[in-house]
């Protein structure tokens, strides 16, 4: 479930799957969706997807979809476009991808989704040729579709680096601009920058300020007034099952498909009954009295 806490804002979360769906149709690679077919398992690794789907007829195809790597050139341009903008660089430290960042990639002389169907290799068990699509590979495209809202991050491993390697190269790289000779008055310049833009930006003798953690326990979890007036915001997942969605049936042999038919089931009862018991208003967990606010049951 999603709850205000959560980082990413819903819009963020699908402005990826927007754009993966606008690219889908520019390739002419749409229409997965609507075939019939069903995709069992999908694995994102470095530079490729591999998947096994099941069309109407019952039979299962094995696909693999190949996108071209960047070299470790290209990713040297990207990571320093990127610790080069001291919001862009914050935002993806935090875990988050904003949407625009892709034009700031394309500026350094890549593409974060290739521009032709020329660029990318499918292989489908059915035997379709590799540079055309079947009804198997569109499904697959479509269903990473609906991965992307909770990790937009797969669009790189799929350019040949998680989100671990492309964080660790852009805080070495942010460690080595901050160390250099002209780092101090590059601060002095950002910090005044950020003062019209609102953004601001702390700098070493800020943080040797901050009281250790030890010395803020009484403090920590803040005002019990604002615990108090603390009203969560609950939402439905923006794409249902996605943990099982991405899993598949489990390894049951012919037990498999009924398996993870009876847990979808039991997830969207659970679901229902959380986001039931968040909103009685009756239930006693969820009186004013009892000063619970939480809504704990719907995380």
């Amino acid at each position: 479930m999603s709850t205000a806490s959560t980082h990413r804002t819903p819009d963020e979360g699908q402005a990826w799957s927007r754009r993966w769906r606008t690219w889908l149709r520019t390739l002419g690679l749409a229409g997965g969706e609507r075939s019939g077919s069903r995709v069992k398992r999908l694995d994102v690794l470095h530079g490729r997807i591999v998947a096994q789907v099941q069309d109407r007829s019952g039979q299962l195809c094995d696909v693999e979809i190949r996108f071209v790597p960047w070299s470790d050139e290209e990713w040297q341009r990207v990571v320093d476009a990127l610790s080069s903008q001291a919001l862009f660089a914050a935002q993806l430290l935090a875990g988050d991808l904003p949407p625009d960042l892709d034009r700031t990639v394309a500026a350094t002389g890549v593409e974060l989704l290739p521009a032709t169907i020329e660029e990318l290799e499918h292989e489908c068990s059915c035997h379709i040729d590799g540079r055309k699509s079947c009804d198997h590979i569109a499904a697959v495209y479509a269903a990473l579709g609906e991965l992307l809202p909770e990790d937009p991050w797969l669009l790189f491993r799929l350019r040949g680096r998680d989100q671990q390697g492309l964080l660790r190269s852009l805080r070495a790289q942010r460690s080595r601009a901050e160390s250099s000779p002209s780092a101090a008055a590059a601060d002095k310049t950002e910090n005044r920058r950020s003062s019209a833009t609102g953004f601001y930006r702390a700098s070493g003798a800020v943080e040797e300020e901050i009281q250790p953690l030890s010395e803020q326990v009484a403090g920590f979890w803040g005002s019990a007034r604002a615990q108090n007036d603390f009203r969560p915001h609950i939402l439905s997942p923006a794409v249902e099952l996605t943990l099982l969605r991405r899993l598949g049936p489990p390894p049951l042999g012919n037990a498999a498909l009924s398996t993870y038919e009876a847990l979808t089931t039991l997830y969207r009862r659970i679901s229902r009954a959380a986001l039931d018991l968040a909103y009685d208003t009756d239930s006693p967990e969820n009186s004013p009295e009892n000063g619970d606010h939480s809504a704990n049951g719907a995380h």
